[in-house]
């Protein structure tokens, strides 16, 4: 299953975010998304989750040509391919750490009225296991701790068992012990295949993370790094590629290598 993307635009209102992009995802692979503020990072993960309109073509595909264009997908089709891991908020109405990551499920139980499968409940104590997250299960999202309130949103996402999952700034005012966590738990999956049912026919894909990033260390951990800048495409390439002292000056109007080994020289006097 691939995402290909031509000449695709977007705007809010009468202000262009995007221009003309032409770019494509494989199956299996691991995209950052980066850039300076405003070049139109978050504004590209919402197209890839069909709450956006476009103009141009954004399709999701197999060999056999499958599902199509986002913007005509039925968005039970859709949620059954992407899922979108939000930064959390703190609003939240009062829900248990079980019933937000229930919440994922909702495109497996939605026909039940308000019930949850067997299988939904055991794929819910499964990742609250794994992620950590059962001693918690009865409490109140806003009684936990923002790196506790971001895995709950790391459950819920997983909970809704996409092959395809974006993220929005997912270590956003994370400390560095929850962040190195959840890059964790991300490469976990990431080695993992997803399995889905739709139309009759069953699929088995390579899971497939795409997420936009600030702190560029956190991006080269990825396959492959996009750049953006005043909505259109800078670079694209291996990260090895176009992680470059020279690129990432053109992008960022700063020398940002030198300031990395600044910065990381300072901590050479720390024993």
């Amino acid at each position: 299953m691939n995402i290909t993307i031509k000449n695709m635009s977007a705007s809010y209102g009468k202000s262009k975010v995007l221009q003309d992009l032409s770019f494509s995802i494989s199956q299996g692979e691991f995209l950052a998304i980066a850039g300076p503020n405003g070049s139109g990072k978050t504004t590209l993960i919402r197209v890839l989750d069909g709450i956006l309109p476009y103009q141009g073509s954004a399709v999701i595909s197999t060999s056999a040509n499958e599902f199509g264009e986002i913007s005509k997908c039925k968005r039970h089709t859709l949620s059954s391919l992407v899922s979108m891991m939000p930064q959390f908020s703190e609003m939240y109405f009062s829900y248990t750490v079980k019933e937000s990551i229930l919440l994922g499920r909702y495109i497996h139980d939605h026909n039940r009225f308000g019930s949850e499968s067997r299988e939904s409940k055991e794929k819910v104590d499964e990742i609250m296991k794994k992620l950590r997250l059962a001693d918690l299960k009865d409490c109140q999202l806003s009684s936990l701790s923002g790196g506790q309130k971001q895995r709950v949103m790391l459950a819920r996402t997983l909970a809704q068992e996409t092959p395809i999952i974006l993220l929005d700034e997912p270590t956003n005012h994370l400390d560095l012990k929850y962040q190195s966590q959840l890059m964790e738990y991300l490469s976990d999956w990431r080695k993992e295949k997803t399995r889905i049912s739709l139309k009759g026919k069953t699929y088995t894909f390579s899971n497939t993370l795409i997420g936009v990033f600030h702190d560029l260390t956190l991006a080269s951990s990825a396959d492959r790094i996009l750049f953006l800048k005043e909505g259109k495409i800078i670079s694209d390439g291996k990260t090895s590629d176009v992680m470059t002292s020279q690129n990432l000056k053109d992008i960022y109007g700063m020398d940002i290598a030198a300031y990395m080994k600044e910065q990381l020289s300072r901590w050479d006097a720390i024993s």
